[in-house]
C-alpha cells in the first residue's frame, strides 16, 4: 500500500512544492527487498511529474523543488526490487489533490490533515484536524487538536537541554 503524505493517508494538501509519502507490505519470497523506486504523476502510476527514483530501503520519500497545481491530484507510484534485482509491479497511491491555502488562520484555506511535517519534525493528531499554511510555510492548526505522537520524539540531552520539542 502507498499512502500519501508522511503518515496516515491524505486527500489534500496545501503545499505546492514537496510531496511526501510512504509504503507497506511488499514482500518477497527469496528474500528481503533491497531497494524502493518512487515516482510522481498526475496520472495513476504515471510518471509526469517526477520519473522513477531509487530512495534505498527506506520506506517514506519527500521530493522538493516541485511546482504542483492547485486543483490537480498527484498519483506516487511504488516498486520494489529484491537482491536479485527482480522488481514488483508498480503499487499507486490513491492521490492527494492540492488546495488553495496559506491564509493567516481560522479556518478559511483549512484542509483535514492527520498530520503536519515542517524542518524534520511530524505531528500527528488523534483524529484529521484542519489545517493550513502561513505565507511563509509556517502551519497552523485549528483546535483544540489531541498530538499523539511527534517524529522523532523528544529528547534530553546529557546537559538536561530537551531535543525536539514544540511550543
Amino acid at each position: 500500500m502507498v499512502f500519501d503524505g508522511p503518515g496516515a493517508d491524505i486527500d489534500q494538501q496545501t503545499d505546492t512544492g514537496e510531496l511526501t509519502a510512504n509504503w507497506d507490505g511488499f514482500t518477497d519470497n527469496s528474500g528481503s527487498i533491497a531497494r524502493y523506486d518512487w515516482a510522481i504523476g498526475t496520472t495513476t502510476g504515471g510518471t509526469e511529474v517526477g520519473g522513477w527514483e531509487n530512495v534505498g530501503d527506506v520506506k517514506t520519500a519527500t521530493r522538493t523543488g516541485l511546482a504542483l497545481t492547485v486543483g490537480v491530484t498527484y498519483y506516487v507510484a511504488v516498486r520494489a526490487y529484491d537482491a536479485a534485482g527482480n522488481v514488483s509491479e508498480p503499487a499507486v497511491s490513491d492521490g492527494v489533490t492540492v488546495t488553495s491555502g496559506g491564509s493567516s488562520g481560522g479556518g478559511s484555506g483549512a484542509v483535514l490533515a492527520s498530520s503536519v511535517t515542517q524542518w524534520g519534525i511530524t505531528w500527528r493528531f488523534a483524529e484529521p484536524m484542519p489545517v493550513g499554511q502561513f505565507c511563509n510555510g509556517d502551519w497552523w492548526v485549528v483546535g483544540p487538536v489531541e498530538i499523539v505522537e511527534i517524529e522523532p520524539p523528544v529528547q534530553t540531552d546529557g546537559a538536561g537541554r530537551v531535543l525536539n520539542g514544540s511550543m
